[in-house]
């Protein structure tokens, strides 16, 4: 994991190294630290995690934000305030936590922990197709798996492919990276749900999936607690 931590105030960075040590203590974690945000750019360095302060001099912690976003959009951004009315502003950068720095050891560890399973939606899977073999796939680009006529069709936002695993195998796969069975023909992935209701889900390629009579409550939770993992303060 590789982390960033730009603040102009040394207690400040000193603070945020400590909870990073701390969180990542049994995991692999390059930290790299910076005492302005034109510095931080100048450094042009892809990173996993940004903690960044908003109020700096010379680029504030928007400022910087809106033009890091620029090269890389994937960047998740954790902005550190101790004036939390400040991140009003929060829509024009789309940071990912809003830490109060009076109470950063708490709120930078839950930020961790849900920045960690925000990241693994880039993790790459291999799906076997049939007559190609393996390829791989991001898993946020998997919108649902579906069973149609003994074939198991795996629907992504640009492509649909037939897969020779069974959809019980895809299924075990998945189920820890947030995917959900709601049909025993369908498998989708909670974050491409645009809505549902008792009888189908509808996904963000525009596509549908069946929602099972008992498998409702668990879907409606499942999405839920999801989006709560995700959401911005």
């Amino acid at each position: 994991m590789k982390i960033a931590i730009v603040d102009d105030e040394k207690i400040w960075r000193q603070n945020a190294v400590k909870v990073v040590r701390q969180y990542f203590d049994k995991e692999e974690a390059s930290i790299t630290l910076f005492y302005s945000g034109d510095l931080f750019l100048e450094h042009d360095t892809e990173y996993e995690i940004v903690v960044l302060d908003i109020e700096m001099s010379g680029k504030d912690g928007f400022e910087t934000a809106l033009e890091y976003k620029v090269s890389y959009p994937d960047a998740v951004i954790i902005m550190l305030t101790t004036h939390l009315e400040l991140s009003r502003r929060g829509y024009m950068v789309d940071a990912f936590r809003y830490v109060d720095k009076t109470k950063m050891q708490d709120e930078l560890q839950e930020a961790f922990e849900s920045a960690k399973k925000l990241l693994g939606r880039n993790k790459i899977v291999s799906i076997n197709v049939v007559n190609v073999g393996k390829i791989p796939v991001a898993l946020k680009d998997i919108v649902y798996i579906e069973t149609d006529r003994r074939k198991v069709l795996v629907y992504t936002y640009d492509n649909q492919y037939e897969c020779s695993d069974s959809i019980g195998s895809l299924e075990k796969m998945l189920s820890e990276e947030g995917f959900f069975r709601c049909h025993k023909s369908y498998l989708v992935n909670l974050d491409a749900i645009k809505k549902f209701d008792h009888t189908f889900v509808y996904m963000a390629n525009g596509r549908k999936a069946m929602v099972g009579i008992k498998k409702y409550p668990t879907l409606k939770k499942l999405y839920i607690q999801r989006k709560y993992e995700y959401a911005n303060f």
